[in-house]
């Protein structure tokens, strides 16, 4: 339609009843949605003769309700797969499935996890480095699905491998077992077919000719399955050949099959078995067949790998695998690969056992590539997950033993699989071979610092670096350990773990957190409590996690507890909340911060179904910076919680009651509680501080359910501060640990054995579970140290024997170890919290290590002589030092005062900023800016600020400022390059860090280069929480990051060469003057590294 001014025209077609013309039209139209990731659909395709088993499917599908889990039970081959398949093709949502097997592995679980993880999010299957990181991508991946989602378990044995997978709130989850009784969910029965169902299975006859063969393979699916070619063979009647059938079932042996009940339909299934590899057309195709038994059980065989082993062309290939299809012999878990079903597989591998090693061998023999298995092509890498399985089925000795001194194997194995995959191939090759004390070391390694090549970002180079760095100083025999790297340690490192750590385990993602860690009283179970997740519960025996709560925005947990029958589960938080008389719960209106009290909430779980049973407010006064103190009541009823400090209160969660006040003590006190324990027989005891000698008191309610007044006793030794506070096991003394004592109390005789703690942190004190030792964690000069004491008898403390050293002090690295981050396990080692997100499991033998690292030195600074011959390093709050580059074992040489050299010392940082006038005479930056001076020291580069413009000063110059595309970027590091005409700054933007090169001849200064890794075409980025420096030479950018990462860079282009990851935090580093090595310093110590040179063409 065309105005008659001409200066309106629309076009419309189609029908409508009125049309209005408004003069111009503006449409504006918001961009396109994102399309959503596609409908995860893995359910299988239906088996060529499947037949529906109408009863057992209605219960199957009215079980399938959300947050559901059903568990399909049976024995092998009652279509437990079957149906599990039916009922996820008829799901109307999304559908994942994940097969398991007998013995899955840590290695399978992870990758089975990742597989479903991309195909939630429509993505390429990522590697993780363990379970729990699997799991945790598994889980975000589900919280951002659209749509209601069914996921298949098949095959489970164990409890513990299914356990990763139960993950997702709203999540409904199918898993088929043998195992009756797996997990606690609805249960349905798998079992024999109807005959009606049987008769349909068999496709001839009826149900009275069949009846014998019915009554002697039991019904069985399987067995139905694979008879059915037989019982319908031409030129035979349906009688005829049932009693062929029978005829050759009875000259049958018995089947090796454990996990069946009935004789008979062991024997018929082996011989059925039997039948069916003589239906196949010749010798070629029935040996095919049986070398499929030589995989590991459930693994999907990829076809060219079946190409190789069989010399097949691919279309023959895949013509051989269809015809074991077409007789139930195997299925198509996937386009690309073939699956053997477990009960032939494992009844042939009876069998032949020397075939199985034969069919390995021949595997061995096709695809171990000229230079070593760490160069199998791409496509044929994945083979290196069964690569140890093989050669130890083939007891290819002497090949395995060399594998793993292979440095380059163990780097791919790592790159590929992560710690868990080599340590899986580690125990089956200890399994053979016990004495093997390279293996046994090599174990130990993975065991002890596995956990760095975890948290991701990683790539194959970096890997390498890290991998040979950490090896250095080890009693290992390797091989190939001398490829050229460009960043190789020269000496060994200073944070190894003393020689008692037993195993580290990663337990948060990176940016996540643990405060607190308690041990179940009776099961294997660590629940691990702090922020992402808030709530993650360990397997003790296989450290794998049984169940996560994510917890809400923001959710921190400072403290958590078992109660004594393991059902409840306490959790203490920081709450903002109005706390008043009339509500004792009530959340701050968004409008009105200013009435905000803070708080604490404790929350008290039921851990079979994981709900919260109740929640307690408990007042905080505005000073106090610790979390009220609990104690679970002998029967699991009820805690006793200290309120407000000046008060113990006691709570039954669940009823609805408020907390009641307990009788308060006859002697006034002049301190607050601080921690309690309650006995089961000797009833609930709590410490209260006391500000003056002789104030501090322990109260004793012998009954707290009743009004009987509690006993009180003050003591010297009590005043101050109590950190940790527990009944003996099985006896009737108490452990306490006041400021500078540590002290075991009999409160009925007041007989007392102290010992001085030499600790600048809070204390730890933990009884063993037998009540005979104590553990004690304390902090001297930043070192933290564990140490066990023989304590005597409640009788021998009357007469005053005293607490013994039971073991030598164990240096566990710097940080603070509480009351609440170290646990005892029954078997006598302890499980620490460190590092933030990362649990140690220790044994204090008394006869000590073999190995004991040297005493550590914090060093905050370090800087190179002039000429390169020393370093000087800056002791945690104790100076400068000069050390020795060539032998940095010999610590700290001499103290030097003032500042070593003519250059600016680095930690006067303030003084600077006076200098340039950042600062007044006054003022203090708190580290609120940012600072560089250039080589020669005149000019400078200086943020206003963390946010504020990064500014470039030369003197007698007009000040330039950096033009960034960006607004108040975070700056977190400056550096000048040695020739002082490039600056290079870091800073943190939409959560990534980022590296700004400003280059004063051009004057750019907008050039964002992202930090990544090296090896990485996708742009993985190891995950960097902050910046702690930026240093450079004339070639190459070191930067130094937490947590616990040195990145190297190209100085030119700013392109990764490789990341090195530490085993503690790390502060500082400087270049050597010739740019050939690197030192850094840290809390352990000093680093020294060499760094290769670059390219020719890599160094303009």
């Amino acid at each position: 339609m065309q105005g008659e001014q001409g200066q309106t025209g629309n076009e419309f077609s189609g029908r409508a009843r009125d049309v209005v013309q408004a003069h111009t039209v503006h449409v504006h139209r918001p961009p396109p949605a994102p399309a959503p990731s596609p409908l995860p659909r893995m359910a299988p395709a239906a088996p060529t003769r499947f037949v529906l088993r109408e009863a057992l499917g209605r219960r199957i599908t009215d079980a399938l309700r959300p947050d559901a889990l059903v568990l399909l039970a049976g024995g092998g081959g009652y279509g437990k797969t079957a149906m599990a398949g039916w009922a996820a093709r008829a799901f109307t949502g999304g559908v994942l499935w994940a097969e398991l097997g007998q013995r899955p592995g840590i290695e399978r679980i992870v990758a089975s996890l990742a597989e479903l993880t991309a195909a939630l999010t429509g993505s390429r299957t990522q590697t993780y480095a363990d379970v729990h990181a699997a799991a945790g991508a598994f889980r975000t991946a589900l919280a951002a699905a659209e749509n209601r989602t069914l996921l298949v378990v098949d095959d489970a044995w164990n409890a513990d491998d299914v356990r990763p997978f139960l993950v997702g709130e709203g999540l409904t989850v199918l898993v088929t077992t043998r195992r009756p009784g797996l997990l606690d969910g609805t249960e349905i029965a798998v079992d024999a077919m109807s005959d009606d169902e049987a008769v349909a299975m068999l496709g001839r006859g009826s149900s009275t000719e069949l009846r014998p063969l019915l009554d002697r393979v039991g019904r069985w699916p399987l067995a139905l399955a694979m008879l059915r070619r037989l019982v319908n063979m031409d030129g035979m009647t349906v009688e005829e050949a049932v009693t062929a059938v029978l005829d050759e079932l009875d000259g049958a042996g018995p089947a090796a099959l454990d996990d069946l009940h009935d004789p008979r339909v062991e024997r018929g299934i082996a011989r059925t078995l039997e039948l069916s590899l003589m239906d196949l057309p010749d010798d070629a195709s029935r040996d095919h067949y049986v070398s499929l038994a030589a995989f590991p059980e459930g693994e999907m065989i990829p076809y060219w790998l079946l190409s190789r082993l069989w010399n097949l062309s691919p279309l023959r290939t895949r013509n051989e695998a269809r015809r074991f299809v077409s007789r139930s012999l195997a299925q198509l878990p996937h386009p690309d690969g073939l699956q053997m079903h477990d009960l032939p597989r494992e009844t042939l591998r009876r069998a032949d056992p020397p075939g199985m090693a034969a069919v390995s061998g021949r595997l061995l023999d096709a695809l171990r590539p000229a230079d070593g298995w760490h160069a199998l092509p791409p496509r044929e890498r994945g083979f290196l997950h069964g690569l140890a399985y093989h050669l130890h089925q083939a007891e290819r000795w002497a090949e395995f033993a060399a594998l793993l001194r292979d440095t380059r194997f163990l780097t791919a194995r790592l790159s590929e699989g992560g710690p868990t995959a080599l340590e899986a191939d580690l125990t089956l090759y200890a399994s053979a071979r016990p004495e093997d004390d390279h293996a046994r070391e090599l174990g130990n390694f993975v065991r002890q610092e596995g956990h760095l090549f975890t948290g991701g970002g990683l790539a194959a180079t970096d890997v390498a670096v890290t991998l040979a760095t950490r090896l250095l100083g080890r009693p290992l025999a390797l091989e190939h350990a001398d490829q050229d790297l460009p960043l190789r340690a020269e000496h060994p490192l200073p944070d190894r773990d003393d020689g008692m750590l037993l195993r580290s385990v990663s337990v948060r993602k990176p940016g996540g957190l643990v405060t607190a860690i308690d041990l179940h009283p009776t099961l294997p179970l660590l629940a691990t409590v702090g922020a992402e997740p808030a709530l993650e519960i360990y397997d003790t025996d296989t450290w794998e996690s049984v169940y996560a709560w994510p917890g809400h925005d923001w959710t921190l947990i400072e403290a958590v507890h078992w109660s004594p029958d393991g059902r409840r589960l306490a959790l203490i938080e920081e709450a903002d909340v109005l706390v008043t008389s009339a509500s004792p719960r009530e959340e701050i209106p968004d409008d009105d911060p200013e009435a905000a009290h803070e708080a604490y909430a404790v929350s008290v779980l039921n851990t079979t179904t994981w709900q919260k049973i109740d929640v307690l407010t408990v007042p905080r006064q505005p000073w106090d910076a610790d979390a009220p103190a609990t104690s679970w009541s002998p029967d699991s009823r009820s805690l006793a919680v200290t309120w407000g400090r000046r008060e113990v209160r006691l709570w039954t969660p669940g009823t609805g009651t408020p907390p009641e006040q307990l009788t308060a003590p006859d002697i006034e006190l002049s301190g607050l509680y601080d921690t309690l324990d309650w006995h089961p027989d000797h009833g609930l005891i709590a410490h209260a501080t006391g500000s003056e000698a002789g104030d501090g008191a322990l109260v004793h309610w012998a009954e707290p359910h009743t009004p009987a007044p509690p006993t009180s006793r003050r003591h010297p030794d009590l005043t101050g501060r109590g950190h940790a506070l527990s009944w003996r096991p099985g006896g009737a003394g108490i452990a306490l640990a006041c400021e500078d004592l540590c002290m075991v109390l009999l409160p009925s005789s007041g007989s007392v054995t102290t010992w001085e703690r030499q600790s600048d942190s809070p204390a730890c004190l933990r009884w063993s579970p037998s009540g005979g030792e104590l553990v004690t964690a304390d902090r001297l000069s930043g070192d933290t140290q564990l140490q066990r004491w023989a304590v005597p008898q409640d009788e021998a403390i009357q007469h005053g024997t005293p607490a013994e050293p039971a073991s030598e002090p164990v240096s566990v690295g710097r940080g603070e170890l509480p009351q609440e981050a170290v646990v005892w396990r029954p078997d006598g080692t302890l499980i620490t919290r460190q590092d933030d997100a990362t649990l140690k499991l220790w044994a204090l033998d008394s006869a000590g290590a073999a190995r004991r690292p040297a005493p550590r030195t914090a060093l905050q600074q370090v800087m190179w002589a002039p000429g390169g011959e020393e370093v000087a390093v800056l002791a945690h709050q104790d100076g400068w030092y000069l050390m020795d580059p060539a032998q940095p074992g010999r610590g700290l040489l001499r103290r030097v005062e003032p500042h070593p050299y003519t250059r600016r010392d680095p930690t006067q940082q303030d003084a600077f900023l006076r200098e340039i006038g950042e600062l007044g005479p006054e003022e203090f930056s708190l580290g609120g800016t940012l600072v560089a001076f250039a080589p020669d020291e005149r000019a400078y580069a200086v943020t206003g600020g963390r946010r504020g413009p990064l500014r470039l000063v030369f003197p007698g110059e007009a000040e330039r400022q950096a033009r960034l595309a960006v607004d108040r970027p975070l700056w977190t590091g400056l550096c000048f390059a040695p020739t002082g005409d490039r600056l290079i700054g870091s800073l943190r933007l939409h959560g990534k860090t980022m590296l700004v090169p400003w280059e004063f001849t051009t004057d750019r200064s907008d050039h964002l280069v992202p930090v990544r890794t090296g090896g990485s075409a996708t742009g993985v980025t190891p995950p960097i929480e902050s910046v702690a420096c930026l240093t450079a030479s004339d070639t190459h950018l070191a930067l130094i990051a937490d947590p616990h990462l040195i990145g190297l860079f190209s100085l030119h282009d700013l392109q990764p060469i490789c990341w090195f990851r530490t085993n503690a935090p790390l502060h500082h580093a400087a270049f050597s003057p010739s740019g050939g090595q690197l030192a850094v310093a840290g809390d352990a110590g000093l680093y020294l590294f060499s760094v290769a040179p670059l390219p020719p063409g890599d160094r303009t």
